[in-house]
C-alpha cells in the first residue's frame, strides 16, 4: 500500500495542494482542526441563518499568464456559479472617500488646499529624487514610504494608519512589509495617474467570488479530494511529528479524544512556524526553536454588525485612516455576494488589530460591539438603532509582523527545515508571508506539481526563496 502525503491545515494553500495531489493520483490525507475547510477564508453560517466570510475574501485576477492559469482551473470547480467584480476599495479620511490604491490627482484634489499643495510638492520631489538617485537599500517601512511617496502623502495615507494596524513604530518594521501590504511603488502610482497599466504582478482591478461564499470554493476542493480517494479529517489537531533521521515518518493527531497516527511519504504544513517547529524537537537545534518564537504576529478581532437596511455602501472594503477610529477597516458582505444575506438586511464586518495578550483581545463581546458601532456612528452613515445585533470572532495568528532583521531569522529557520527531505511548509503562516489568497492557492498547486513530478528539492528551495524574497539573504 502506498503511503499518503499528509497535509496539515485545510486553508487555501493546504487544501489546494491536497486537491492537486489527489488529481495526480497521489494518496493524500488532510488534518484540519476546524469543523470546516477554508481556514481564514471560510464561510460561516450563523445561528440566525445569516452567512458571511472572514473578511470577506475575494480571489484576485492578475494580468499574468500564471494567474490566468490558476484562475481558470479554480473557476472550473464552481460550474459558473461566481461573479466577476471590479475592485471596490475606499479610504475614509476627514469625512471623504478616496479610491485605493491612492491616485495622486484625487489625493491632492479632495484634501484641503494647504495639505494638497504639500502632498503634491513632496510627491514630485520624491519622484525627481528617485529618478536621479534610485534607492539602493531601504531598511524600514518608514524609509520606503518617505522615499517613494513623499513625507506628507506617506504620513496622511499610510504612516499613521500602519502604526495603528501593527501597533509599533514603522521605523521598527522592515520595508518588506510595505512591499507585501501596500504593494505599491512610485512607478505604479505614476503609471496609473496617467492611465497606463501598472505592474500586473502587484496591481489588479478585478476579483471573482463564488455566489455561495468564498468557503464554497474550498469545500469543492475538499469534495474532489474525497471523491478521488483522499481523506479530510475535520476537528482534528496535529500533535506530533515522528522522524527517521532527516525524514518525516509519521504524523499523530487527536480527534474526538483519541490519538491516531498516519505513516506518510511526505508532510505539507500550513501551520505557523512557531507552532510546527516544536513538533520537530528531535531534529531541529535549540537555536532554531528559539528563532521560531521571534517571528511575531498581529492578532485580529472581527466584529460583525447586522444592519436593518438592504445595503449601507456600494464598495467592498473601507479603510478608516484616522486614529479616532479604533477599527482599521470594515467590509460589506452583500457587495460581493447578495445571495448570502436576506434582501432587507446587510452585514458590516469591522476589523481591529491587537496582540493576543493585550486588553483589547480580552474585551467582552458587548464592549467590542459598542466600539464598532461608535466608529460607524462617527462616519455619520448610520445610527445605533440601525444595528440589530452583533457577534465577534477572534483570530490569534492574523498577519506576520516584519520587524527589522526578521529576514535573517526566517531564512535560517526555513533553511534548517528544508533539510528535512520530505517536509514542506507553505502558505501565509508556513512561510511567514503577508500574501493574498490567490498567491496561496497557486503555491499549493505548484507544490503538488513539484511532488508529483519528483523535481529536485533544490528547485523547490529556490521557489521558496523567490516567494519570500530571501534570495539575497540566503546568498550572504
Amino acid at each position: 500500500m502506498v503511503e499518503p502525503v499528509v497535509v496539515i491545515g485545510a486553508g487555501p494553500a493546504g487544501i489546494s495542494a491536497a486537491w492537486q495531489l489527489a488529481k495526480r493520483g497521489i494518496p493524500v490525507e488532510v488534518i484540519e482542526q476546524d469543523s470546516v475547510v477554508g481556514g481564514l477564508a471560510k464561510t460561516i453560517s450563523h445561528r440566525t441563518g445569516l452567512r458571511y466570510d472572514y473578511g470577506p475574501h475575494t480571489f484576485h485576477i492578475r494580468e499574468t499568464e500564471s494567474s490566468r492559469r490558476v484562475v481558470s482551473e479554480v473557476q472550473s470547480l464552481l460550474n459558473g456559479q461566481y461573479r466577476l467584480l471590479d475592485r471596490g476599495t475606499r479610504l475614509y479620511l476627514k469625512g471623504k472617500y478616496f479610491v485605493y490604491p491612492p491616485e495622486m490627482s484625487e489625493a491632492v484634489r479632495k484634501v484641503s488646499l494647504g495639505l494638497g499643495l504639500r502632498i503634491g510638492w513632496d510627491y514630485m520631489y520624491a519622484a525627481l529624487r528617485y529618478a536621479l538617485n534610485p534607492a539602493k537599500h531601504e531598511d524600514s517601512f518608514e524609509d520606503w514610504g518617505v522615499r517613494n511617496l513623499g513625507r506628507t502623502l506617506y504620513d496622511t495615507f499610510f504612516g499613521l494608519y500602519s502604526e495603528k494596524v501593527w501597533g509599533i513604530s514603522m521605523s521598527q518594521v522592515s520595508s518588506r512589509q510595505a512591499h507585501r501590504v501596500a504593494k505599491l511603488n512610485l512607478k505604479n502610482i505614476i503609471l496609473r495617474m496617467f492611465k497606463f497599466k501598472a505592474d500586473p504582478e502587484t496591481y489588479f482591478i478585478q476579483y471573482f467570488y463564488p455566489h455561495s461564499g468564498i468557503g464554497n470554493l474550498y469545500q469543492r476542493m475538499a469534495q474532489e479530494v474525497q471523491s478521488l480517494g483522499g481523506t479530510v479529517h475535520l476537528n482534528a489537531t496535529a500533535t506530533r511529528i515522528e522522524t527517521d533521521g532527516q525524514k518525516v515518518r509519521a504524523v499523530a493527531f487527536e480527534q474526538a479524544g483519541r490519538e491516531r497516527v498516519i505513516f506518510c511519504q511526505g508532510l505539507v504544513s500550513t501551520l505557523p512556524l512557531s507552532v510546527v517547529t516544536p513538533m520537530f524537537a528531535r531534529v531541529l537545534s535549540p537555536t532554531t526553536l528559539e528563532m521560531a518564537e521571534k517571528l511575531d504576529y498581529c492578532s485580529l478581532i472581527l466584529v460583525y454588525l447586522v444592519i436593518n437596511r438592504p445595503r449601507v455602501t456600494d464598495y467592498h472594503w473601507c479603510y478608516l485612516i484616522e486614529p479616532k477610529f479604533r477599527c482599521n477597516r470594515f467590509s460589506e458582505q452583500k457587495n460581493v455576494s447578495p445571495e448570502l444575506l436576506p434582501e432587507d438586511k446587510t452585514v458590516l464586518c469591522f476589523e481591529a488589530s491587537c496582540r493576543h495578550e493585550d486588553n483589547l483581545w480580552r474585551t467582552t463581546d458587548a464592549d467590542l460591539g459598542r466600539m464598532a458601532i461608535k466608529d460607524l456612528v462617527q462616519m455619520g452613515i448610520l445610527r445605533p438603532e440601525n444595528v440589530e445585533e452583533h457577534f465577534v470572532t477572534r483570530i490569534r495568528h492574523a498577519y506576520p509582523i516584519y520587524r527589522l532583521g526578521f529576514e535573517r531569522v526566517l531564512c535560517a529557520l526555513l533553511s534548517e527545515l528544508h533539510q528535512v527531505r520530505n517536509f514542506y511548509t507553505i502558505g501565509r503562516h508556513g512561510l511567514f508571508m503577508n500574501n493574498s489568497m490567490d498567491d496561496n492557492v497557486e503555491m499549493g498547486m505548484r507544490l503538488a506539481a513539484h511532488i508529483a513530478e519528483r523535481e529536485a528539492r533544490e528547485i523547490w528551495w529556490q521557489s521558496v526563496l523567490r516567494w519570500t524574497q530571501l534570495e539575497g539573504v540566503a546568498a550572504s
